[in-house]
């Protein structure tokens, strides 16, 4: 499958915690349309994913939810999110509690369908890879190879969709993620009979290309905007 231009997304992780919430029917009803407002058309497209129970034998996720947004226009966003972000924020701790961090990530590798044709209600298992002291990842294996081995591992039937991500440091803020993935489930039966005969294939080409101890999540997309 080719892969897409290479595009900037807004994306903000709900860390979990033992105090952290969020209120997702708030976020869909009242932060997704203020974001929207706000940024206008220089972004694509806005979603929300929320955490589900963590499959068998995976650990608990690091994360309660995660925002995203697609930017179209870097300059007409940057110059909407500065003058918003005051409300953005308030609007924000009236609808998720618990420490979040945000990074500009950058697509830098996709397989499978467009975008696009990721709706409200599909599933998505998310793989982080956190900055961790000492630990290197290799950037031009998970970009030529990782994406297309995961579309590889688990077959058009299982997925939609994959992409391979790379955080983008601002200035002085840092990302916290080096890289991540998004694997969008087509097929929900057909990826967890995947997952079982190809989690360690996909954990051994992890090895090839980071040190980095990775972090799981199985998401569903809960809003797009």
């Amino acid at each position: 499958q080719p892969a897409a231009a290479p595009s900037l997304c807004l994306t903000m992780v709900f860390q979990n915690t033992a105090k952290s919430r969020i209120d997702a029917d708030r976020y869909a009803s009242k932060h997704l349309p203020l974001l929207r407002k706000i940024y206008g058309d220089s972004v694509e497209r806005i979603e929300l994913r929320t955490t589900q129970a963590s499959a068998p034998g995976m650990p608990p996720s690091p994360v309660i939810a995660t925002g995203h947004v697609w930017i179209k226009d870097v300059r007409a966003f940057s110059q909407a999110l500065q003058a918003g972000s005051a409300e953005i924020n308030r609007d924000l701790d009236a609808t998720a509690k618990g420490p979040r961090v945000s990074q500009v990530d950058l697509l830098v590798a996709s397989a499978g369908d467009p975008l696009p044709e990721v709706k409200s209600g599909q599933q998505v298992f998310m793989t982080f890879f956190p900055v961790q002291e000492g630990k290197t990842l290799d950037k031009d294996y998970f970009k030529a190879n990782h994406v297309a081995k995961l579309y590889s591992i688990f077959g058009a039937q299982a997925l939609r969709r994959v992409e391979g991500t790379f955080g983008q440091d601002q200035g002085s803020a840092k990302a916290t993620y080096v890289a991540t993935t998004n694997l969008y489930i087509r097929d929900r039966g057909a990826y967890d009979d995947a997952m079982k005969q190809g989690m360690n294939d996909m954990i051994d080409d992890i090895k090839k290309f980071t040190t980095i101890t990775p972090l799981f999540s199985d998401m569903r997309i809960t809003a797009v905007g």
